[in-house]
């Protein structure tokens, strides 16, 4: 089911630097496989794609510490790999639970 949220709905940044600014428009949301994974939601940040992993959904134990966890270290590793061909920028974390990502085609 694709639905429009302005990004006013979208939690604002702690901690990290917050991605670009804009209006959030969310196309697909991927529901986690199970209750250890992230949602992932596609859409745009103003006009530029973006992919969201959030861990937000989840109980929370997970959201506290596996979630919490998870993006710290996945955003650690993107940054490691910045400037690799074919891999995504990470654009920034949405609070302590979502990173945001550049989407790549």
């Amino acid at each position: 089911m694709n639905q429009s949220r302005p990004e006013s709905s979208m939690p604002e940044p702690r901690g990290s630097a917050a991605p670009a600014r804009g209006a959030w428009v969310e196309e697909r949301r991927i529901v986690g496989r199970n209750a250890t994974k992230a949602d992932v939601l596609l859409g745009r940040i103003g006009d530029r794609p973006v992919a969201i992993k959030d861990y937000r959904p989840r109980s929370l134990a997970v959201r506290a510490v596996l979630g919490r966890w998870l993006t710290a270290r996945e955003a650690r590793a993107y940054a490691a790999a910045a400037g690799v061909e074919g891999v995504p920028a990470c654009l920034g974390r949405r609070g302590p639970y979502a990173i945001v990502l550049e989407r790549v085609p």
